[in-house]
This record gives structure tokens, sequence and C-alpha cells, in this order.
């Protein structure tokens, strides 16, 4: 959320910060970890640059990040507010461990989306429709 830039830019372009981090829960499930404070690198890219998505192309603000565990990310937020995020990734070394990107964005009352038939708005999503 900080990231996202909610309240301003957390970094200038091309600033580095380094804070401390906690791994969720999953990550640390997953690699059999206790839960431990580590260091995050977060690198703000010089420059906007354009993200291809399924949703589409957008002017993005990216993210390199680098966790004290070995693994490093990469966070691509859309420019324009509210800053969608538009794809992520982990990967440790040449291993990509997880990753996602937008397919689709509607902004819809979803508490009242509950008949059948409302599930094929997945589909318009980018999304399986099951």
């Amino acid at each position: 959320v900080w990231l996202r830039g909610l309240r301003g830019a957390p970094l200038a372009a091309g600033e580095t910060k380094e804070l401390p981090y906690l791994a969720d829960a999953f990550e640390r499930r997953l690699r059999h970890a206790k839960a431990e404070w580590q260091t995050l690198t977060v690198t703000r890219a010089p420059a906007t640059a354009s993200e291809s998505v399924p949703a589409g192309t957008f002017p993005a603000v990216l993210y390199a990040l680098a966790a004290s565990d070995g693994r490093t990310g990469r966070v691509a937020f859309e420019e324009a507010y509210p800053h969608r995020l538009l794809a992520w990734s982990w990967q440790r070394g040449s291993e990509l461990l997880d990753s996602g990107a937008l397919t689709g964005s509607k902004r819809l009352q979803y508490w009242k989306l509950q008949k059948e038939g409302e599930e094929a708005l997945r589909a318009e999503l980018g999304l399986k429709v099951r």
C-alpha cells in the first residue's frame, strides 16, 4: 500500500530505500522459515516506462525489490491515480517464484452481483468462468 503511493510518491525517481521487511506467512510456510525481520531494498526506476499487461498498455512507475533472503522482485503501478497495480513478480536467481498481471478492471457494486449468470462478468475481466 505504501509503495502504491496513494498519499504521494514514496520514493523519488531513481531513489533507493532500505526497509525492515517481514515475509508474508505463505512465503514463510513455503520455505519452512521462521518469522524473522529481514531487509528489503526498494529502488524506483529513474523514469516512467510503458507496461504491457493483458488489460492494455499503461505508463507505469516501476520498482525493483531485493530481499536479504536472496529473492528479487519487480512491481509496476499505473502512473495515473489511483495507481493500480499492473504487474508484480518474485524470483530467486532465474527461478520465477510468483507473478501476476492485471487482466482487466471494472468498477462495480460487487455486493449487488449475487444472482445466477453474473459470474459471466469474470470473462470481461479476462478471468476463467467456472
